[in-house]
């Protein structure tokens, strides 16, 4: 193990878990995270997420050292050399889509992490025509597959859909998202995938608040909670966050706390077995809890509530996560705009705006005309021309 990269940062955790005095399951319970789960992050049997990283490294009292070990670590980790014999399996089933066995379908797996991973940065304006043109390539692959290499492809399959719904939601597109999601629902549908299926109706809730229909933003949201059957935690405290934001679009406080509430519960039960969490939930976690809460605080009209969680939750997002950085930033100069602190609000916008460009994210863009509709409004005249003027320059952000 002391050749892998990433053997580091096991042996760092291990040695300040040691200095420290404390147990696994010490570290575990102030890390939120199963003790197992911290025995195998030590010994190179699980790979942490940056949030469980920030986690422990919190718990144990490191200052950011313990974190910085593991951001090292993974940026250091060569991928897999590519297998030969595996992209010769993956030519011979487009030629003869018959032929498609489990390494094909693992390979559009593998294919498909690496681009969720890449939409963080790059936004969804570069990834979503690779996704376009492999979601077709994988629907002729199933309508020639039977048995269970199908349900694998059906599976496979709807993540993708479900992925390039996301970025057409992203670039507010909602057409085009709804195909996407449509899709991926009668896949999950036919293999009786429950994540997905619950996974699709609150991304659709989101959908729905983010055209500002709050009565379809709670219903979709409710209905996915209705049988939850085989839903990971993971997805029932997104789901949760969701109908939270479709109450506070109503005005309803109350009613959005507790759903807020049972969003930060569930959060913190999946983080305890991540290893149930579905693959495209890989995002989320504790560490996002503050930014859910603000952005309901911002639609109930809370915007000095709202502005030290939007503030603390930008501080805390990875690095990599370009696209909802501009999302993140975007959302705290709305904050600032509409508790009447204009010269803030305009240098968050600024930010948000150079990212939201580079990313192309639609739903940024859509906070920064809110910001200017509020300082408009507001009568904020000199801070809203040095807003525009800057705006000017972005071609993307109208």
């Amino acid at each position: 193990m002391d050749a892998h990269p990433r053997a580091g940062f096991a042996a760092e955790l291990a040695r300040r878990r040691a200095e420290a005095g404390l147990s696994l399951a010490d570290v575990a319970a102030a890390a939120h995270v199963a003790r197992g789960y911290v025995h195998h992050i030590e010994h190179g049997h699980r790979w942490p997420s940056p949030a469980v990283a920030r986690a422990l490294d919190t718990a144990l009292g490191a200052g950011g050292a313990l974190a910085a070990t593991w951001a090292v670590a993974d940026a250091t980790v060569a991928p897999a050399p590519a297998d030969p014999d595996e992209f010769e399996r993956f030519e011979r089933a487009l030629a003869n889509p018959r032929r498609t066995d489990d390494a094909v379908v693992e390979h559009l797996r593998r294919m498909l992490a690496e681009q969720r991973r890449a939409e963080d940065a790059l936004g969804p304006r570069r990834l979503l025509p690779p996704v376009l043109a492999q979601i077709e390539v994988i629907a002729n692959l199933a309508r020639n597959a039977r048995g269970p290499v199908r349900r694998e492809l059906l599976e496979v399959a709807s993540h993708h859909d479900q992925f390039a719904a996301w970025m057409a939601q992203d670039s507010m597109n909602p057409v085009g998202a709804t195909a996407h999601y449509d899709r991926a629902m009668e896949a999950a549908q036919e293999i009786g995938d429950d994540n997905m299926i619950t996974s699709v109706l609150s991304l659709k809730s989101h959908l729905a608040w983010s055209v500002g229909d709050a009565g379809r933003a709670v219903g979709l949201a409710q209905a996915g909670a209705r049988n939850p059957g085989q839903v990971s935690d993971a997805v029932l405290a997104l789901l949760a966050q969701q109908e939270a934001r479709g109450h506070a679009l109503e005005g309803d406080a109350d009613t959005t706390e507790r759903a807020l509430d049972l969003s930060v519960a569930l959060t913190y039960a999946a983080a305890t077995h991540p290893e149930d969490a579905p693959p495209w939930v890989y995002f989320n976690g504790p560490d996002r809890l503050a930014f859910q809460r603000g952005v309901a605080y911002v639609e109930l009209g809370r915007h000095g509530d709202a502005i030290p969680l939007l503030a603390d939750a930008l501080d805390a997002l990875d690095g990599g996560y370009h696209r909802d950085r501009a999302r993140y930033t975007t959302m705290l100069a709305l904050a600032h705009a509409g508790a009447g602190e204009a010269d803030a609000a305009v240098e968050h916008a600024k930010r948000g705006a150079e990212l939201a460009t580079r990313t192309g994210s639609a739903l940024a863009a859509r906070e920064l005309r809110r910001v200017r509709t509020t300082l408009r409004e507001a009568g904020a005249d000199g801070p809203l021309a040095a807003l525009t003027e800057h705006l000017h320059t972005l071609t993307t952000v109208s």
